[in-house]
Formats: C-alpha cells, structure tokens, sequence
C-alpha cells in the first residue's frame, strides 16, 4: 500500500474560506488501483470532504475542514520532488540493467544456443537422470531475477493483499511465479525420473520481469519530462526582491509564493491533478480487474488444456519441446501478465500532464482534463475586447 508523506503544503481556496485545500505526496504507487485505492482511504478520514491522487506525479490534493484536519506548511519550490523523481529514474534503471545482466544469458540458453551444435550438446549433457546443465544454468540465473530484482512485486502485492485489495503487483506475481515454480517442479522431476523430458519457463518469468521493469523505467522517465514545462515556468520568478511596490489604486505587487508567477505555476498543477471524465472510468475499473483477469486467465488455461486432451487442435501447433499441457500454461500466463485496463488509466493522465504543460509554456492556461476532453466540441471562441480573458463556448450548450 503506497505511503503518505507526513508534511503538506496547506493553501486557503477562493471558493470556499471554510475549507483549505491541501497537497501531499504519495510513494510506491504502481498503478490507477493505487490510485483509487489511497483516495478511498483519504476520504475516510474525519474532516476530508473531497481527495485526488495522480498515479502519475505521485502526488495527491485533498479539501479538508482546517478545524478538524491540522497540516503543518513546508517550503514550496517542488525541490524534493524533484530529487525523489530523479531517486526514483536512477532505481528502476539499475533494477533493469541488473535483470538483463541474469536474463540475457538466460534466453540465450533457452533460445539461440540451442540451436548451435556444440554448445547444444554441452547444454544437453545429462547430470542426473534427465535433468541437464542447460535447465541448472537457467535455474540458477533466474532466481536473482525472481525473488531479489523483482521484489518490488512481491512488496507491492503483499502490501495491497493486505489492505483487501488488488494491483498489478497481484498478477505480476502471480504470472511470473506459475512459470517460475512450474519450472523448478520440471526440473525436480527430471532430476528424479529416468524419463521425464520437460520444458521450463525460467526464461519466460525472467522476460516478463525485465520486460516490466523497462516499461516501469520508461514511465517514470515520462513523470519527470512531463513537469518540465512547470519547472522551466517558475525558473523564470526573481531570486530576489527588495521593493515592494503599490499601484495607482493601492493593490499588491506580490513576490515569492503570492506572485502571480507562482499562482499560474499552482493552477497548473491542480489542472495536472485534476482527471478527466475517462480516467474516472479507468480508475472505477482498474479497483476490480484483478479477480476478473484471475478468472479469464485460469478459463484461458483450462480451455486450452481441456482442446489438447481432446484433440481439438492440431498437434503441429504444439511445440516440439513442450506438451498441451505447457502449451495452455504459456496462454495463461500471457493472460494473466497483459490483460489489464492499466494503460488507459496511465495513458489519460499523461496526456493531460504534457498538454497542460505544454499549454502554460506557450501562455495558454487549461483548467484540467475535462477542459480538454471538451475542446473538441468547441464550435467559437470568444475574447473579450483587451483580450486579457476569454471564454469558449461548446456545442450543444
């Protein structure tokens, strides 16, 4: 379950004096299920009357009643943010330069070598019984991959089983430890019967996890360009001021959080938080997918195993090295890793982060993502006559 940071900036609302809005960070959220997840639990709290969180920038907003909830105010300036983003880069591109240290290897193994014939014969040397040097070597370098690089999946489901719910982490787990441990149990079996030649996996659980982790690097990758147009934004505020100065009709010239740079900077920021329509959905669905993708995963498994003990597919489909059986548990797996409404969930808010980033360095604020899943019914644009504001009006308003 992801953790919340214990120091959030506090800031009142225009809209309502009784409430203050509040912004907290959130760690060790893997997927829109974290998401809806950590907002639930806010909104249980005594005092909470509305709570965001963005999957994406790690980061949460929360409405609260100040006489029942107490924050305490730490410096703004995003700076720890952005050294944690960056913490967070380097840790996801070690884990995978370090799983494809064991995996490479590994498929070589499995894959290409055996199609080499000396180095085949070398692999296929029997040690014990049937159990030979090849399925040792992937054994042994799978392992690291399974249970110490991938650990993160093991934490994140054990953390969201334990809260009675479900995430990625759940079926990573799940799928990558079916072919792990189904592997170990043919390679015991060689070990132990004069003439049982089966297949493993270890190279199909090791792929998943590097695959994973890439995917996993590459999105926190995309975290920290997106907010780079909110940074280049508030490079552009003074590092110092000595004058404070009034207009002809006695109004603030503000500096520091108060200017008008900084407000720009913090509307952009809750339009990024803000979700659209569609990612509402995508969260409502990604609370329950997991029990679902169990079920079509376990169908998909027993479906296939059941057509090859009745021959209800051609048996030249059936690799030569496996059996029905293996065949039904690679379709399986397949569905257990892929089969997720994650990417929706992950893909809307990325394009609402990059398009109101883009959209303030360019001088055009957006108020959120319903803003922009509305802009393709704009039919007019209005602006008033100094074009200092404006307003859109949408087809069929």
């Amino acid at each position: 379950m992801p953790k919340y940071s214990k120091r959030v900036p506090v800031q009142k609302t225009n809209v309502e004096s009784s409430k203050a809005k509040a912004a907290f960070s959130v760690i060790e959220m893997t997927c829109s299920a974290c998401a809806g997840s950590v907002e639930k639990a806010i909104k249980r709290l005594p005092g909470i009357h509305e709570a965001i969180v963005d999957v994406l920038k790690n980061e949460g907003q929360a409405l609260f009643y100040p006489s029942f909830v107490k924050a305490r105010i730490f410096p703004e300036g995003g700076g720890g943010r952005e050294t944690q983003k960056q913490e967070e880069i380097k840790q996801y591109y070690r884990s995978f330069l370090w799983s494809l240290v064991f995996t490479i290897p590994v498929v070589l193994t499995s894959m290409l070598f055996m199609y080499i014939p000396g180095i085949k014969h070398g692999l296929d040397t029997k040690v014990v019984n049937m159990l030979n040097i090849g399925e040792i070597i992937r054994w042994v370098l799978s392992t690291p991959v399974q249970f110490f690089i991938g650990r993160r999946f093991y934490t994140g489901s054990y953390k969201a089983l334990r809260h009675g719910s479900a995430n990625m982490d759940v079926l990573i787990a799940l799928g990558t430890n079916a072919a792990y441990f189904y592997s170990v149990y043919s390679v015991l079996r060689a070990a132990t019967s004069p003439d049982f030649e089966g297949t493993d996996f270890f190279g199909t659980s090791s792929m998943l996890i590097s695959f994973i982790l890439l995917g996993k690097y590459l999105e926190v990758l995309a975290k920290g360009k997106t907010s780079e147009a909110i940074v280049k934004l508030m490079d552009l505020a003074p590092e110092t001021a000595t004058l404070l100065t009034l207009d002809e009709e006695g109004n603030a010239t503000r500096v520091g959080s108060e200017s008008a740079l900084a407000q720009i900077g913090r509307l952009v920021e809750s339009a990024q938080i803000a979700k659209a329509p569609v990612q509402k959905f995508a969260d409502r669905v990604s609370k329950f997918f997991v029990p679902p993708v169990v079920v079509l995963s376990f169908s998909t498994w027993l479906a296939w195993f059941i057509a090859g003990k009745f021959h209800g597919y051609p048996e030249s489909w059936i690799p030569c090295s496996t059996d029905g059986f293996q065949l039904a548990l690679q379709f399986g797996i397949s569905v257990m890793v892929i089969t997720c409404p994650c990417a929706p969930g992950l893909a809307t808010p990325t394009a609402v982060m990059v398009g109101t980033g883009v959209g303030a360095s360019q001088g055009v604020l957006i108020k959120g993502g319903e803003a922009l899943e509305n802009a393709h019914r704009v039919n007019c644009i209005m602006f008033d006559k100094t074009g200092t504001h404006n307003s859109w009006k949408a087809s069929g308003c």
